[in-house]
């Protein structure tokens, strides 16, 4: 539990906009009275809340992150490595032998495993679409990646809307 997302009851009933703030900052506040967690408060969104008819898989990719899944997510990203998510996206997808097609790639052959294991990850964890999206906004990656992350994205959106 972050103690940085603990507010008192009196400090919801008197400082609103401190809420607001950690909430925001946190994604959820916990509300305590009596020196015992009683309340979550997240904002509400209905953008958030999946149609009913949506897979388990689609409301996991569509959900918004905890800022403990974003940290964790920017970190699997940085050990795969942003160009190689993206280059090889299709191929982490569909679970394929990582020698084969990271052949080209300079890397150890435990490197490559280790990256491949990594993106996986993301995958299982449902978080492809947030990796792009993180990808797409970031300074730090080369201008092809990020087109190309934008037609991946673009393509993964297109697939999954009925």
């Amino acid at each position: 539990m972050e103690w940085n997302k603990i507010v008192s009851k009196e400090t919801l009933c008197g400082d609103f906009e401190q809420i607001e703030q950690i909430v925001g900052q946190y994604g959820e506040a916990i509300i305590i009275q009596n020196n015992m967690p009683k309340y979550i408060l997240k904002p509400f969104s209905t953008q958030e809340e999946p149609p009913a008819q949506e897979s388990c898989q689609t409301a996991e990719r569509s959900r918004r992150l905890t800022i403990e899944e974003r940290r964790l997510l920017r970190r699997k990203l940085d050990s795969t490595g942003k160009r190689i998510f993206v280059t090889y996206y299709e191929h982490f997808q569909n679970l394929e032998d990582p020698l084969v097609f990271l052949a080209g790639e300079d890397f150890t052959e435990a490197s490559k495993r280790a990256r491949s294991s990594t993106a996986r990850y993301i995958f299982r964890q449902g978080w492809e679409l947030h990796a792009l999206r993180y990808i797409i906004q970031t300074d730090r990656a080369a201008p092809e990646v990020i087109r190309r992350a934008q037609q991946i994205l673009l393509r993964e959106e297109t697939a999954g809307t009925p």
